[in-house]
């Protein structure tokens, strides 16, 4: 049964990151912390995302803006591997309390204030959005909003913005897993998971393919957002009153 939610999460987590840029850590994230210990739950999270962003990577390879995205990938990288070295040393309840209290500032911001902050684009941001960001993406396996923020208004197509946030994701995942692993935070027993969720990668890609043309993308992406606030309050609430 747990095999079967899983592949129906990422599913879903998948349809989104194909539509929408991002989106994948956060569904799943919702899910894998119920399953799993918190840090394997984000080495799980991020290895099976890799399905996702390779995919797009390869597909939209010859859109890739690499000067668009290096003062945003270098301090990520190097931010993140600090971070998540150091996060295994924070007790596993703080971090879930600190996830569910970045759910819900990443909600609220996203309901309400995306369209009243404005910031101009240029490398300092970069490299300010790519420290930030590695440490959200180091502490909670999220790496994305931050990243969209800086990249999206600076593609003129969907297919260069797609290309090059895929590889930013990409590039970040595979460094962040592979330092879990060193950590002991995967085992050949999640094998099965894995397969299952890169399936539902896939059949989520290829729904996205389908029918997200017909979605009205802001209405879907306001509904995403209401259920990652109320997941973020809930988790808030059994931290300090357990069910």
């Amino acid at each position: 049964m747990a095999h079967l939610i899983l592949g129906l999460w990422f599913t879903l987590a998948s349809f989104l990151q194909t539509g929408i840029g991002f989106g994948l850590p956060i569904i799943a994230m919702m899910l894998l912390v119920r399953m799993f210990p918190y840090n394997t739950a984000i080495a799980v999270c991020q290895c099976i995302a890799l399905a996702n962003t390779i995919y797009l990577t390869t597909k939209y390879r010859k859109s890739i803006d690499y000067k668009l995205l290096m003062p945003l990938l270098v301090p990520s990288v190097v931010i993140g591997v600090i971070t998540t070295i150091f996060a295994f040393k924070i007790e596993t309840q703080y971090l879930e309390l600190f996830l569910g209290v970045f759910f819900v500032i990443l909600a609220l911001y996203f309901l309400f204030f995306k369209e009243k902050i404005k910031y101009k684009p240029n490398k300092l941001a970069a490299w300010l959005l790519g420290i930030v960001n590695g440490a959200i993406n180091g502490f909670f396996g999220i790496g994305g909003p931050l990243a969209v923020f800086y990249v999206f208004p600076q593609c003129e197509s969907k297919e260069k913005y797609l290309g090059t946030i895929s590889l930013y994701f990409t590039v970040c995942n595979i460094i962040n897993v592979a330092i879990r692993i060193m950590l002991g935070a995967l085992s050949f027993s999640l094998f099965s998971y894995f397969t299952v969720g890169w399936l539902g990668v896939f059949v989520g890609v290829y729904l996205a393919g389908l029918v997200f043309k017909r979605v009205d993308g802001e209405k879907l992406k306001t509904l995403v957002y209401l259920f990652v606030l109320l997941n973020g309050m809930y988790m808030i609430y059994t931290h300090y009153y357990p069910i």
